[in-house]
Order: C-alpha cells, then sequence, then structure tokens
C-alpha cells in the first residue's frame, strides 16, 4: 500500500468552469448548432469543484449554449461518489443560511475533524441520501419540491434533495454499484465508531518514519521550498503563494483546514472514511513482489501532505485578495476559499455575479478562530513556561543553600594545607573586571527570576479572578432562575385565582338571572289569576240536583260579572306581551352585564401576561378549574 495516500478524496487543482474551457477550443467555435446538448465528461476530479463552478455559471453561458447540459462523472470509489452527491446536497440546502451552508461545505470537504452540529447534519443528510439513492434505483415515488411549505425546515431540506432528484441521473451504475453507494451513506451516522486523530497518526506515523519527531521542520521545508515557490497562480512566483504558513502547518498536523468558528472540533469527519484494498507482506515471489493475501483496511487514506486550500483558496474572479502589502499577501486562502463559496451560491440562487463590495473597498476576511497560533505553539509555549518555572525553582533552591567555607579538610596533612593556600592565590590573582561581570551576570539572572516568579504570580491572580468571576456568574445565574420560576408561580397563581373568579361570577350571574326569570313568571302567574273568573262557588255547590242547578246559574252569574269586571281578552294578551318584553329585556340587561363582566376580566388577564413578558416571564400553562 502506498505510503502517502491509497485514495484521493480532495482535489489538489482550482475549480475550473468547463463550459467557459468548451468556449474557448476551435472545435466549438466552427459548430454552428448551438441547441444539440452539451455533453462534458470528469475522469476522476475526486471532488464536485469542477461541477459546482459549472452549474453555478450556467446563466453567463445561457446565449451561447441554449441546449441542455449533461455531465458525467466517473469516479473508481463510492466513496468519492457519495461526497459528490453530499457536497451538492448542502448547496442547494435552501434551508441553511448562505454563510452557514458556506462553513458547512468546507467543512465537509476539507476537514478531518467537525463540529457536533455539522456531525449531526451529516447524519441526517446521509439517511435522505440513502433513501434518495433507494428511490431512484427502484423507480419508486420521488421526493417533489414543495414551494407553498418552504417556509419549514423539513420541507426546505426535502425540497433540496428533490431538486437533487431531479438532475441526477444514475441508470449507468451497477446495482452493486448503488449498494456500495448506500452502504458508505449508512457509515456517515454518529453511532458508528470511528477514532479520525488516532487514525491521522498512524498515517503521519507512516509517512514521516522515523523522522515522525521531527515532523516540524519537514513541514516548514515542504512549504518554504515546494510550495513556497510554486507561487499562486496568475501571479509572479516570487510573490510567494497565499496559503499561509500557519494554516498550511495546522492542516499537516491536525487534518483542520477550515476553523470557522470558536467551537470544538471533535467530532470525525465520516465522509472521508473508506475502504482500501491491499496485500499483506506473508512472503515475496522471486521478483521481491509482495504476493501475500488481498485485504481490505477501513480508515482514513486520503492525502496527508497536500492540502485542500488550492480547491476553491487560490484563484478568485476579485484582484483584490491577491493585494501585496509589506512584500506579503493582505489575505489567505481561508479568505478567498470563503468568499468563493459564498458567491458560488449567490449566482447559484440568482443567476448574477456577487460583488460584495464597490470598487476600492475591503476584500472578504475570514474570521478564524484560530489566528496565526497552532495547537502546537501553544504547546510549545506551555512547555517552555513550565521549563522557566522548574529554573526558578531550582534557581531559589540553590540561594537558599549556605556557602560552603573554604579551607583545608582537618587531618588532610600538608597537601591539603597546599591545595587551599594555593585556591586563596588563585582568588585573589583574579581581575576585578571578572568579579564584576559576574555580579551583574547575577544580578541579571535574580531579575530574570523575580520577572518570572511576577509573571507566574500575575497568571496565578487572573486565574483566581477568572474563577471568581465565573463563579459569580454561576451565583447570579442561579438567582435570576429562582426569580424567574417564582415569578412564573406567581404569575400561574394569578392567572388561575382570576378563572376562578370569573367562574364564580359567572355562577352569580347565571343564578340572578334564573332568579329574575323565576319572579317574571311569578308575577306573570299572579295577573293571569288575577284576570281570570272564579270558580270557588261552583265547587262548593250543593249535592241536591235543584240547588245543582241552582247553583250553577248562581255560578254562571257571578263568573259573568267576574269577567265584566276584569280585563278584556285584548287588554289580557297586551298585559302578556307587556310581560314577556320586560322578562326579554331584563335578560337581554343581565347578558351584557355577564359579557362586560367577562371582556373586564380578560383585559385583565392580558395586561397581567403583558407585565409577565416584559420581566422575561414565559406564560404559565393553563390550569383545569378547581
Amino acid at each position: 500500500m502506498d505510503a502517502l495516500n491509497a485514495q484521493q478524496l480532495h482535489g489538489f487543482s482550482p475549480a475550473l468552469d468547463l463550459i467557459a474551457i468548451v468556449e474557448s477550443s476551435l472545435e466549438l467555435k466552427e459548430d454552428t448548432n448551438r441547441d444539440a446538448p452539451l455533453c462534458l465528461l470528469q475522469l476522476a476530479p475526486y471532488d464536485p469543484r469542477h461541477t459546482v463552478y459549472t452549474l453555478s455559471r450556467c446563466e453567463r453561458h445561457s446565449i451561447s449554449h441554449p441546449g441542455p447540459i449533461h455531465m458525467y462523472v466517473y469516479e473508481e470509489e463510492p466513496e468519492n461518489l457519495a461526497r459528490h452527491f453530499l457536497l451538492l446536497s448542502v448547496l442547494l440546502d435552501s434551508s441553511l443560511l448562505p454563510k452557514e451552508r458556506m462553513e458547512i461545505f468546507l467543512e465537509l470537504h476539507s476537514n478531518a475533524m467537525l463540529r457536533e452540529r455539522t456531525a449531526t447534519y451529516l447524519e441526517n443528510r446521509g439517511r435522505e441520501l440513502e433513501a434518495l439513492v433507494v428511490s431512484l434505483s427502484s423507480k419508486g415515488e420521488l421526493p417533489t419540491a414543495n414551494a407553498s411549505r418552504a417556509d419549514s425546515t423539513t420541507s426546505a431540506s426535502s425540497n433540496s434533495i428533490a431538486i437533487l432528484a431531479s438532475i441526477l441521473d444514475i441508470s449507468m451504475l451497477k446495482f452493486q454499484d448503488r449498494d456500495k453507494l448506500v452502504d458508505v451513506f449508512k457509515a456517515y451516522r454518529r453511532s458508528v465508531p470511528f477514532d479520525m486523530v488516532r487514525a491521522w497518526d498512524i498515517r503521519s506515523r507512516k509517512w514521516y518514519g522515523d523522522r515522525f519527531d521531527f515532523r516540524r521542520n519537514m513541514i516548514d521545508w515542504d512549504y518554504h521550498m515546494p510550495l513556497l515557490q510554486a507561487g499562486t497562480p496568475g501571479l509572479d512566483p516570487a510573490s510567494g503563494s497565499i496559503i499561509h504558513f500557519h494554516h498550511f502547518r495546522f492542516w499537516r498536523m491536525t487534518g483542520i483546514a477550515f476553523e470557522l468558528r470558536d467551537s470544538h472540533y471533535n467530532e470525525p469527519n465520516r465522509s472521508l472514511i473508506s475502504n482500501a484494498v491491499g496485500r499483506t507482506k506473508d512472503f515475496k515471489d522471486r521478483n521481491g513482489q509482495d504476493v501475500g493475501r488481498s485485504v481490505s483496511a477501513w480508515g482514513y487514506w486520503g492525502d496527508i501532505l497536500n492540502s485542500p486550500y488550492h480547491c476553491f483558496g487560490i484563484v478568485s474572479e476579485d484582484p483584490s485578495f491577491f493585494k501585496i502589502t509589506n512584500k506579503q499577501f493582505g489575505r489567505t486562502a481561508v479568505d478567498v476559499a470563503e468568499h468563493n463559496v459564498l458567491s458560488l451560491l449567490h449566482e447559484l440562487r440568482t443567476g448574477e455575479p456577487w460583488t460584495p463590495h464597490s470598487s476600492g473597498g475591503e476584500a472578504h476576511r475570514a474570521r478564524v478562530a484560530r489566528g496565526p497560533t497552532s495547537v502546537a505553539d501553544l504547546e510549545e509555549e506551555s512547555n517552555k513556561r513550565q521549563k522557566a518555572e522548574a529554573a526558578c525553582k531550582e534557581q531559589q533552591q540553590q540561594q537558599q543553600q549556605p556557602e560552603p567555607r573554604q579551607q583545608a579538610k582537618k587531618g588532610g596533612g600538608k597537601g591539603g594545607k597546599k591545595q587551599g593556600q594555593a585556591k586563596q592565590q588563585q582568588q585573589q590573582q583574579e581581575p576585578e573586571e571578572d568579579k564584576q561581570a559576574k555580579a551583574e551576570e547575577a544580578k541579571r539572572q535574580a531579575q530574570k527570576d523575580a520577572a518570572i516568579a511576577a509573571a507566574l504570580a500575575r497568571a496565578a491572580a487572573d486565574y483566581e479572578e477568572g474563577a471568581a468571576k465565573i463563579k459569580r456568574q454561576q451565583d447570579l445565574h442561579k438567582q435570576r432562575q429562582a426569580e424567574r420560576e417564582a415569578a412564573q408561580a406567581a404569575a400561574q397563581a394569578a392567572r388561575l385565582q382570576a378563572e376562578q373568579e370569573a367562574a364564580r361570577q359567572r355562577e352569580q350571574a347565571e343564578a340572578q338571572r334564573a332568579a329574575q326569570a323565576a319572579h317574571l313568571n311569578r308575577q306573570r302567574e299572579s295577573a293571569a289569576a288575577a284576570a281570570s273568573p272564579s270558580s270557588a262557588s261552583a265547587g262548593s255547590s250543593s249535592s241536591r240536583p235543584g240547588a245543582a242547578v241552582a247553583g250553577g246559574g248562581r255560578g254562571r252569574g257571578r263568573r259573568q260579572g267576574g269577567q265584566a269586571a276584569g280585563l278584556s281578552p285584548a287588554d289580557q294578551q297586551a298585559e302578556d306581551a307587556r310581560l314577556a318584553a320586560a322578562l326579554d329585556a331584563q335578560q337581554q340587561r343581565l347578558q351584557q352585564q355577564l359579557l362586560e363582566e367577562e371582556e373586564q376580566l380578560a383585559l385583565a388577564i392580558k395586561a397581567s401576561l403583558e407585565s409577565a413578558a416584559l420581566e422575561g416571564i414565559p406564560p404559565p400553562a393553563p390550569a383545569p378549574l378547581a
């Protein structure tokens, strides 16, 4: 197996507009049939950079090429083809903002380590692409774009998959290759364990060999000799490369090319995982070739020498990115890559080239979280600081020890006395300048030790101050959380009490309305009883026949007299109508009064909720009435 790389997962040449290249050829200029389909073939491009550039700039060639464009891509490994699908789907995902889409695109394209959010996005996108390949293979129901629900994140993501399905054609792939694509998309899930840091370290150790401990020096040589002397395309090679040395070294050491946010990159980029086929070194043939067993290994087999900045970060249409100040570029490859991807997204959506700043303005500058300092530099500074602390402690211990007395050993004889005398004479013969130089050197060393001790004391004080500040912030956060919870509980209790008071008032109003209705009914009954003739005499008549007849006659006479003394039928009807109208008016007044009370209660509840919202208290959940 090759020690450099077994599979290339990103290109090492700038992205090209393939239609512009075809237009500049002589064969196309002689061709007169502009409506014929334009077929473009890419042989192992390793990433979709040419496809993306060509698709985004199709509008520029709409007049010269009004016909359809067919782009064919050939890749040797299914992992590379899966990355084509993945990166194209990221650019077409309208559920993300353009800047966030650009960051995720660059991370998935170039970084060996990802943020947790990007890893989750990769897993979800892998599931959708897996379903897409299965649908295209089985000719089942494909996802369709729905513009009416484009405001939803889920529908926007589905629309991007539908758009990708409308431009993809995998009919030329074998079913075996389609199954391999599905397996690759399944490996994008976060449940698949993989240690990218260890895999990168193994690849680095394999390449550097015995020089692994001095790989920083080798990286320095690879940058300043081959890369820096090659220069930037379209510029004088003496101006150097726009790829910054710190970015190049950080990628060679960790595999992270674009660290665009102040986040932790602790998840592996599972789209860079692939299978590599090789032979074991069990034995060799007569020519010295390995003829062992054929095996496959699953891991990271990409490039660890050539950085991915060459794809999008060294060429741009905006010349302001390549302005040289003090013999160095004012922008880096990270700035150029961000600008290029954002311009691609803008032109893909609008069909017009992107001009982020007017003439004379400043070019785009990336907000790199790392800055010019890499993790290796931070580790080196930490080691130097530890060594300085150890030297300071050793110096302090030496100063605390008492100086040895310069005297001859007892019982040493004449030889010991002579040696002591010679030593004293030698010390007396030392020139005065050497003594002053030693004293000054000791003074400088003491000052240096004191400065180191003061720096350590300041660092410790800053650490304690930071810890105290963090503790105060945590206490303040807990206090505010408790206040919010108390206010929320009070608002919920007030709302419950208001609802109970409203229910009680409604019950009272209903009882009052029922009482008034009963009173009106009684008045109506009494009025009706006063107007009707009395039948008491008929009921008290005698049991004798004559008496009964006589009594009946007298009763009829009294009934007629009572009817004559009471109200007429027309007046009785008028009285009934008046009582009914009074009853209806009373009911309407009671209903209007109840509506006004409910309105006032609703306004009071709304005012209390608005005051709670201004104080940052979320509305309480509705509670059932007691």
